[in-house]
């Protein structure tokens, strides 16, 4: 991944059900520390199986995919659906009881998108993500519980 966001996401909550499945659902497992989004919002296979087989596509098929999928390449779909692409990379997972930090990379942007969707799935679940992307110039703070939403993104000079 060449062109980084670097992002820290804090999950807690004192329902541990909830967190175990946040967790789950997230790395496939409770132990393990590879995250992804797709877990969460699966990207339709046929535009991941096209993006990995390189194939041109004529007028007409990239018309069929768009009246399917909305999108007729992954890049797109995941841009809109997750605000980032590709997927991100996870370098940090940790946690105890009542709370998980996970760090990660993501492309281009910090995944804002895929936050905003994921935390109505999880009511009890409180979420943090703090994001630095250089490139742009901009870090911000992102937090949520429920439907409270609240972003705050500020602009910064080269370091």
């Amino acid at each position: 991944m060449t062109i980084c966001c670097e992002n820290e996401l804090l999950v807690s909550s004192q329902n541990e059900e909830q967190l175990e499945n946040f967790i789950r659902k997230m790395t496939g497992t409770v132990n393990n520390s590879t995250m992804s989004l797709n877990n969460f919002l699966p990207c339709p296979d046929e535009l991941l199986e096209l993006d990995r087989s390189n194939k041109e596509l004529s007028h007409d098929e990239c018309d069929k995919l768009v009246a399917k999928y909305g999108y007729s390449n992954r890049h797109d779909w995941e841009e809109t659906n997750w605000g980032t692409s590709p997927d991100i990379e996870c370098g940090e997972l940790r946690g105890i009881d009542t709370f998980i930090t996970i760090k990660f990379l993501s492309c281009w942007s910090p995944p804002l998108k895929w936050l905003s969707t994921t935390v109505m799935e999880y009511p009890d679940l409180h979420f943090r993500l703090k994001y630095d992307d250089p490139l742009r110039g901009i870090m911000g703070i992102f937090i949520a519980h429920g439907k409270n939403i609240f972003d705050k993104c500020i602009e910064y000079e080269d370091r």
